[in-house]
């Protein structure tokens, strides 16, 4: 695990929500607290779809929406002239892309034991951090794939002139 502090938030907040390079994450949970508290929980319902829609999903291993769905609403909340008081978004690694990295770190652990390769971005008192995380189904002394993921966090955000100071 890492925490980032971002040192330029608005141009952060700017590749949020209008640049795809987020775009591919899941969205685990969102919360903004502005005039209310508005909570979304990712997770994908499937009695909303067809069962061909459904298997169609799960054939793709995953169960939360992707940032791009999200994020106009999310935006929606934010935007205007006041700061939000809060937020915290959950976002979570695809999981084709965790089979890349698990593949390209030659991390021998089956991708099916990965719940979620984890970064959470929270916003408060005008300072937003990101905070790496993992979530394996099994018990491993193994910490290459904390590693692996930590390692993509920071070289994604360089690729993507993402500012930040390690917290």
């Amino acid at each position: 695990m890492i925490a980032l502090q971002i040192t330029h938030i608005k141009d952060f907040m700017n590749t949020l929500f209008h640049k795809d390079c987020f775009d591919d994450f899941l969205v685990q949970e969102v919360t903004i607290s502005t005039y209310n508290t508005f909570h979304i929980h990712g997770r994908l319902l499937k009695d909303f779809y067809t069962a061909k829609e459904w298997a169609d999903i799960e054939s793709t291993g995953n169960s939360c929406s992707l940032w791009q769905y999200v994020k106009p609403f999310c935006f929606q909340i934010i935007r205007g002239k006041k700061t939000p008081l809060s937020f915290q978004f959950v976002l979570k690694l695809s999981a084709k892309d965790t089979k890349k990295l698990l593949s390209q770190s030659q991390i021998n652990i089956d991708p099916s034991q990965v719940e979620g390769l984890l970064l959470t971005l929270r916003y408060k008192n005008h300072s937003l951090q990101c905070v790496t995380g993992t979530s394996l189904h099994i018990f491993t002394l193994d910490s290459s794939v904390h590693q692996a993921w930590d390692q993509m966090v920071l070289q994604f955000f360089n690729t993507h002139s993402l500012p930040y100071e390690l917290l």
